[in-house]
């Protein structure tokens, strides 16, 4: 899914209840042009920097300095995310009888 308007002028963050807070800051994800991807709650400096702006990095805009570090981040959830969906267990160690 895409968002293409800022979400923080269509959210309430304040109203959220701490269970609304904790889902947002695990589950939406921001892009920034100075900062990559980040959470909700991940504190930042204020800037205007997006995508658009006219800024190379080793000769390359934003969008290019980006596109491959945020595509294997978004890789590497949804990979972690079928994890989970097939295994559930995966790294978790529960108290099943017979289980030291």
């Amino acid at each position: 899914m895409k968002i293409l308007v800022s979400p923080t002028k269509t959210m309430d963050p304040q109203g959220f209840d701490p269970g609304q807070l904790a889902f947002t800051n695990k589950n939406l994800k921001i892009l920034s042009g100075l900062y990559g991807v980040l959470r909700p709650m991940d504190g930042i400096k204020p800037h205007h920097l997006d995508f658009n702006t006219p800024l190379r990095i080793n000769s390359k805009g934003l969008n290019k300095f980006w596109q491959e570090k945020i595509i294997t981040y978004f890789e590497e959830q949804t990979r972690k995310d079928n994890s989970k969906k097939t295994n559930p267990d995966k790294g978790h160690k529960k108290n099943h009888p017979g289980r030291v």
